[in-house]
């Protein structure tokens, strides 16, 4: 696979290959064949170059319009003078290439309902977590009362219906929890967004926020018992093992 082009610039490094038909006074080369470094000191176009040329002593030496071979095979290389990037340089070029292929390949992936209204609810609470730091346990607890009451198909969407399973005493549990849940998530959407909530007294703005974090506990509670009824059940349904 070819390598990436990479576009030259002024002062940017080069290997610099010497004609291997001609030499020159002054000039030393490497007995080993080893490319010699080279700044760009003009760029003609993207394979055309200025260099300055340190040689195998060090010394500088101008070298005008060398060609520049992004992709030198050993075996069919210029007999005149060349330059090439260094494998570093090559190596993070292709790095960029394939960050940028992976980048512009991913699918967009458009917003669920409950992710659009997340970022509304948390964006709007932002100010008041701020003020009321005491407060933020309560204030999540409410934005997640107010997305499961609002979104409830995007939660678990293949769950099957809660308490289906279960004797009637029970499933009047679980009818009392999403009732809870109901009731929790319209106070906290009141305290949340509406525009009356903030012209409250605050010790009524406080009582109803403690209203809210005492309800969400109960609905904790009356989760934690229905997870219980239905592993119950789930275990006396499990078939015997010898």
């Amino acid at each position: 696979m070819n390598s990436p082009t990479i576009k030259p610039t002024v002062g940017r490094v080069v290997w610099f290959y010497p004609s291997q038909l001609t030499g020159e006074s002054g000039f030393a080369r490497a007995s080993d064949g080893q490319p010699l470094a080279a700044i760009i000191a003009r760029v003609w176009s993207d394979t055309c170059l200025n260099l300055t040329v340190l040689d195998a002593d060090g010394v500088p030496h101008s070298r005008t319009s060398v060609l520049l071979v992004q992709d030198p095979d050993a075996a069919d290389r210029p007999a005149g003078n060349y330059c090439t990037w260094m494998p570093f340089q090559k190596g993070q070029a292709a790095k960029a290439e394939t960050a940028e292929k992976t980048a512009t390949s991913k699918e967009y992936r458009q917003s669920t309902r409950r992710e659009q209204l997340e970022y509304a609810l948390v964006s709007g609470a932002a100010s008041r977590v701020a003020d009321e730091p005491s407060k933020a346990g309560a204030i999540a607890n409410g934005i997640m009362c107010v997305l499961a009451a609002m979104c409830p198909s995007e939660l678990v969407a293949s769950s099957p219906a809660p308490g289906a399973n279960l004797p009637p005493h029970q499933q009047r549990v679980v009818a009392e929890k999403a009732e809870n849940d109901d009731r929790v998530a319209k106070l906290c959407a009141f305290i949340l967004d509406n525009p009356i909530f903030p012209t409250l007294p605050v010790k009524e703005q406080g009582r109803l926020q403690a209203q809210a974090e005492l309800m969400g506990q109960l609905s904790d509670i009356l989760g934690q018992r229905i997870t219980a009824f239905s592993a119950e059940v789930a275990r006396e349904a499990a078939p015997a093992t010898s």
